[in-house]
Formats: C-alpha cells, sequence, structure tokens
C-alpha cells in the first residue's frame, strides 16, 4: 500500500478524454490469403497484438481508441499520482472534493 502526503500536494490536473498514446489500430493483412497481421488494436512500443477490445482503462468512440478521463495530482519531489475515472464529471468532482478546503492559483 502507498500513502501520500496531501499537505506535499501542489497540482492537481483533469484531463478529459483524448487520443490514446500508446496504442493503434491495424487492419487485418493478408499475403497469398494467409492472414500476417490480426485486424484490432496493437501496442505502439512493442507492436504487440491487444485484441479488438478496448485495452484497459481506454474508451472506443466512433471507431477511435481514447484515454479514460484521468486526475493527476503532483507532489513535492516529482512524484505523482492518477486516478481514472468513467466520466470527466467523476474525475471534476474527485478533484473539487480534494482541493476545496485549500487556497489554489489558477
Amino acid at each position: 500500500m502507498e500513502k501520500y502526503n496531501l499537505d506535499k500536494l501542489i497540482k492537481v490536473v483533469v484531463n478529459d478524454i483524448y487520443p490514446a498514446r500508446w496504442y493503434s489500430f491495424k487492419t487485418e493483412k493478408k499475403f497469398f490469403g494467409i492472414i500476417t497481421r490480426e485486424e484490432g488494436f496493437y501496442n505502439w512500443i512493442h507492436d504487440n497484438y491487444v485484441g479488438k477490445e478496448s485495452p484497459k482503462n481506454h474508451l472506443i468512440i466512433d471507431g477511435k481508441l481514447y484515454e479514460k478521463p484521468e486526475v493527476v495530482l503532483e507532489f513535492q519531489g516529482n512524484n505523482s499520482k492518477k486516478y481514472i475515472f468513467d466520466t470527466y464529471d467523476e474525475a471534476k468532482n474527485f478533484a473539487s472534493d480534494l482541493t476545496n478546503d485549500r487556497k489554489w492559483l489558477s
């Protein structure tokens, strides 16, 4: 279990959905009738096949892959903690509840 000291919290970032950074969708490829590449999502770095379903913490909207909304808490000493949410409103509410009792500059 990890614990973070909220007194050392210096920045709170709330991100709505955005295009996936580490995955891409590739179409099926055939060579002389033999499938050489399956259609689906692939890890961008290692080009590993992930499948046709969205990877964890991602959404498919209109055939494109997006990262779910997130809240990133940045602490002194270059430490950070990320929380993933299903909706942007959930992320905003979490950040708001966390920062209500402090003075912040935006």
